[in-house]
């Protein structure tokens, strides 16, 4: 069994860190946001990117194309085609093909992508002990300031969560990043840099 956010409290622990702000791109957002609802005190802002709270239900999108493909795949053991079929669903997004996402984007996430595969894929019985209840119905007790950042070119479900988080955690606010789909940072860095960069300087 383990934890995301209690070993990330443990980091901040072992560097001596005792606030941080938190950025967090789509699962990593989710991570982020259950350790703003479980340490508060710890959290000076907090940042999601292209992420949905835990329990966040959402039935307004079919599921994508590739879903088919990429279970079999992952059943017969093809990480790699698993990969690519997951860069398809994220980083191509639900409205452009493969060659129109910059080629060398698509290699590094399908890179890192694959290693994260390869390690759960060595570790299937692994327990992530979640917050309960989950984040979904929570929102309104983050007191931390909060941007919620989405693209244009993301799923559907993950456009639905950003209004519902930037609506329900008080005092959020939501930024739309154009041009992009689930990795603005890396499709669109200066604007996402500028786009964090002036919410953080008016709350730290």
């Amino acid at each position: 069994p383990y934890s995301h956010r209690r070993d990330l409290l443990g980091l901040m622990d072992a560097l001596g860190i005792d606030r941080a702000a938190l950025i967090g791109c789509s699962r990593g957002g989710t991570i982020a946001l259950d350790f703003a609802l479980e340490n508060p005190d710890r959290v000076a802002a907090l940042v999601t990117v292209c992420s949905t709270p835990r329990g966040f239900k959402y039935e307004g999108e079919s599921p994508p194309s590739q879903w088919g493909e990429l279970e079999t795949a992952f059943n017969a053991g093809d990480l790699e085609r698993v990969s690519e079929l997951e860069v398809q669903i994220w980083v191509d997004g639900a409205h452009r093909t493969p060659d129109q996402v910059d080629p060398a984007i698509r290699d590094r996430v399908r890179e890192m992508n694959l290693i994260a595969l390869q390690t759960e894929a060595a570790q299937p019985d692994n327990d992530d002990q979640m917050l309960d209840p989950p984040a979904a119905g929570r929102l309104n007790e983050i007191s931390t300031p909060t941007l919620v950042v989405v693209t244009d070119l993301d799923r559907e479900h993950v456009l639905a969560a950003a209004d519902v988080m930037a609506s329900a955690i008080p005092g959020a606010r939501e930024a739309v990043i154009h041009g992009a789909a689930h990795l603005p940072n890396m499709e669109k860095p200066d604007e996402f840099n500028r786009v964090v960069g002036e919410f953080l300087e008016t709350v730290l």
